[in-house]
């Protein structure tokens, strides 16, 4: 099989790296229904100041950063990718996630959150019967409250 870009340069080897960028700096795809090389088109950059950044911002307010079994990066930058919106349409996802990671902090952490907490005023918005959704809820009016500003 041949593919060939609009430049006219041809590929007869097989790919192994997707996507395919041409010499003349154009990039491909393989459509798979035409078995021929598609444009391609780079995805936009999720929003900096998104839901998920916000989060993490607020977790770091609180002494908590990246831990062991957390996968934070990229459900930040999933949470960003959905923005303000689409974080409230996946609240419970969300919450669960947070939930989940929960389970990996240690007493010591928690113990220095709380305190933390208490010392930059984060405790009096946090319900302590539904931590989780209170964190939520903060980092999605904090990245709207952003969204407004700018």
């Amino acid at each position: 099989m041949t593919l060939s870009c609009s430049c006219g340069v041809q590929y007869t080897k097989p790919i192994k790296v997707w996507p395919l960028r041409c010499q003349c700096g154009q990039k491909y795809i393989l459509n798979s229904e035409t078995l021929t090389l598609k444009e391609w088109i780079e995805p936009p950059a999720p929003p900096q100041n998104g839901p998920g950044t916000q989060l993490k911002m607020l977790l770091a307010d609180l002494g908590i950063r990246n831990f062991s079994g957390c996968s934070c990066k990229s459900k930040s930058a999933q949470m960003n990718r959905w923005g303000v919106e689409g974080c409230r349409e996946h609240f419970n996802e969300i919450c669960e996630w947070i939930d989940e990671a929960r389970k990996n902090v240690n007493w010591s952490t928690k113990i220095i959150a709380a305190i933390t907490a208490t010392t930059n005023g984060l405790a009096f918005r946090i319900d302590p019967t539904d931590v989780a959704g209170s964190l939520v809820r903060i980092a999605i009016e904090r990245a709207e409250n952003a969204t407004l500003q700018s």
